[in-house]
């Protein structure tokens, strides 16, 4: 699959989501935000942003399968690459 498809094709799933999933999903993995930093910008716990990003990464998954966002690859089978999760 060439990479403008791809990229297409994540643009398109993104969209699809419900707008308070994908701005989780934007913030961390787009604009690379802490969850704490993230959370604080849309005026969640860190418990309740760790959640809906969780949520939106199950969905992008179903949507296309193996996503590649930010700075890490998504995949039901496949974990995020080492050193990109944050300490708690």
């Amino acid at each position: 699959m060439i990479d403008e498809d791809r990229h297409a094709r994540t643009r398109a799933a993104l969209e699809s989501l419900p707008a308070r999933l994908g701005r989780i999903l934007v913030l961390r993995e787009v604009e690379w935000l802490a969850m704490g930093e993230a959370a604080k910008r849309l005026g969640l716990s860190r418990q309740a942003a760790e959640r809906r990003w969780a949520r939106a990464v199950v969905l992008m998954t179903e949507r296309l399968g193996e996503v590649e966002l930010g700075h890490a690859t998504l995949s039901p089978l496949v974990p995020a690459k080492a050193g990109t999760q944050e300490p708690r």
